[in-house]
């Protein structure tokens, strides 16, 4: 009897006050004879009833099922007839399964008093109880009995009936989950008729002496319910002044699917014109022309949703330009083209596509000047901050940098852009990417020169006496901010002289900002409105688009 109820408690989730009536079943002999009776009896004739429904469902004409679950719970009548509605044959049987399941697996009741859960985005508090696949309390009664009795030396014959009562116990479990499958099966199959049943019914307007379906009132804390809508029985029905919005919303989706319509078959004609003239076999060439830089497609190109054809390197050079990386628009009739959903055509021979991989890895161009840097696609300040970067280090390569902006993207433009440079950097990011990159940067082996911080992150609380050189890449509005970041490095602990580069665009509101704040320090009136209006007035710049390079470099010492 004790470890019978030391097997109970030890993997129990219920409340004290369950527990304590579960252990009451068991505390003597006679009690846990007659319990075990009792479970095993409600197991077998459970068990029964749902191999005889489920054996009902299977004979039963599918068309019945579908109607009685139309009537039961597919669809919702908003009037008074809702509440005669009579329970079909799926949800019947889903009940026998509960109850099943309950003397078959264990119930686990949660401690807490409260528990939430979450259905349809609300939260409910209450007593949450479930039924987890793991062995029930009878089965385990019945194999600690089993465990002790082969302990004991029992009789041979008693130990070999527990090990077969068991097994029948085990097998019932698993016939559970397949038969729970296969009911989970034909509930689909009723939902999936019913849905093609609605598919079929016609948009009709309401008759004259068909009763007006009553809207659904919309109760005080409707939003807060967790009940599931279903489809609405009459949503078919319609009245007379909706039919205009109707036909319209029809007419718009029959337009956009014609529109879609013609666009595959656009390109079913292209991939056909290519399997008749034998373009897409291996070692053929695509005599095409890119519509881009008039070059023969070649071997290897890119295919687009609209059909249209481009060379490799211009649509990536298009991808680099574009500020939606998501998707892509076509140089000939602008349709938007998800970058998962372009195709890449190679027709090389493997040995061929081998041989050419290698000769790009080995010719693989290095931008080092700011005319390459631009034809990659980035800015000139990007190309200021590669070449000011470089020059720092080749005149010291012990030299580290720190660089700060207050855009998360101008750091990711610069990342790529010193990384295609050879330039080691790392950028502080969120979580433990923050500290990663920190100790990466600290780190005097990984040999890390630039690292990349947010000026709302990355100006305060570090020490990065490391490095000497503060690239600011635009003005700091804040002049405690500013001072913040530069305390990263001149502060004490630092033995050597900290620079300063700023980066400013000609001719820009950034050279004029950066002349209104340096203005303003020291004045108890930093700003006026004559300020603010030299700083955003149009101003002609002889070369607006100049290259940007550090207008400003300071030593702190």
């Amino acid at each position: 009897v004790e470890r019978v109820r030391q097997a109970i408690e030890g993997v129990s989730k219920k409340t004290p006050k369950d527990l304590k009536k579960k252990i009451q079943q068991f505390k003597n002999l006679a009690t846990m004879e007659a319990t075990l009776l009792q479970t095993t009896e409600a197991m077998v004739n459970e068990h029964k009833r749902v191999l005889d429904e489920m054996h009902r469902l299977e004979v039963q004409d599918p068309q019945v099922l579908v109607n009685e679950a139309v009537d039961c719970h597919l669809r919702t009548i908003v009037s008074d007839q809702a509440k005669s509605k009579s329970r079909c044959s799926l949800c019947k049987v889903s009940d026998k399964f509960k109850d099943y399941e309950k003397v078959l697996f264990r119930e686990v009741t949660t401690k807490d008093n409260y528990e939430h859960l979450e259905l349809d985005d609300v939260r409910i508090f209450g007593q949450l109880q479930t039924i987890v696949w793991a062995a029930g309390d009878t089965e385990r009664v019945l194999k600690t009995l089993l465990s002790y009795a082969k302990l004991k030396n029992a009789d041979e014959t008693w130990l070999k009936d527990g090990a077969t009562h068991l097994k029948v116990i085990e097998a019932k479990k698993k016939e559970f989950k397949s038969l729970r499958f296969l009911w989970s099966q034909i509930n689909d199959y009723v939902s999936a008729v019913d849905e093609l049943n609605m598919c079929k019914l016609r948009f009709r307007v309401r008759m004259e002496n068909e009763p007006v379906v009553k809207q659904q009132a919309r109760k005080k804390g409707a939003n807060l319910s967790s009940n599931l809508q279903n489809r609405v029985e009459h949503i078919h029905v319609i009245e007379p002044h909706e039919v205009e919005p109707q036909v319209l919303r029809l007419t718009l989706e029959r337009s956009e699917g014609e529109r879609g319509l013609r666009r595959r078959k656009g390109q079913l004609h292209y991939l056909l014109n290519l399997e008749q003239n034998d373009i897409a076999s291996d070692g053929a060439d695509n005599p095409e022309t890119c519509p881009i830089c008039a070059r023969t497609l070649g071997k290897q190109w890119t295919v687009l949703v609209c059909g249209h054809c481009f060379c490799v390197e211009c649509l990536e050079e298009v991808k680099r330009r574009r500020a939606n990386k998501r998707s892509v628009g076509c140089a000939v009739c602008r349709e938007e083209t998800a970058l998962g959903e372009v195709s890449y055509v190679n027709t090389l021979m493997q040995p061929e596509l081998e041989a050419r991989k290698q000769s790009q890895v080995d010719a693989e161009p290095q931008p080092t000047s700011l005319a390459d840097l631009k034809k990659l696609g980035y800015s000139a300040k990007a190309g200021a901050v590669v070449r000011a970067a470089k020059a720092i280090l080749n005149a010291n390569p012990a030299d580290k940098i720190l660089v700060f902006s207050a855009w998360t993207s101008m750091l990711d433009v610069l990342q790529r852009a010193l990384t295609e440079n050879n330039i080691s950097c790392a950028q502080v990011g969120s979580g433990k990417k923050f500290q990663e990159a920190i100790d990466l940067f600290k780190d005097a082996q990984k040999k890390v020169t630039v690292l990349l911080l947010p000026v709302a992150r990355g100006s305060k609380g570090l020490n990065l006496t490391e490095a000497r050189h503060v690239f600011l890449i635009e003005p700091i509005l804040n002049p405690a901010s500013e001072l913040q970041a530069l305390g990263r490095v001149h502060r004490i602990g630092q033995d050597k002289e900290t620079e300063v580069h700023r980066f400013l665009v000609r001719g820009t509101v950034e050279e004029r900002l950066h002349a209104v704040l340096s203005h303003a320090k020291g004045q108890e009136e930093p700003l006026t409105l004559r300020d603010l209006y030299d700083m955003f007035a149009s101003q002609n710049s002889a070369n607006p688009a100049a290259e940007s390079e550090p207008e400003e470099q300071d030593q702190l010492n």
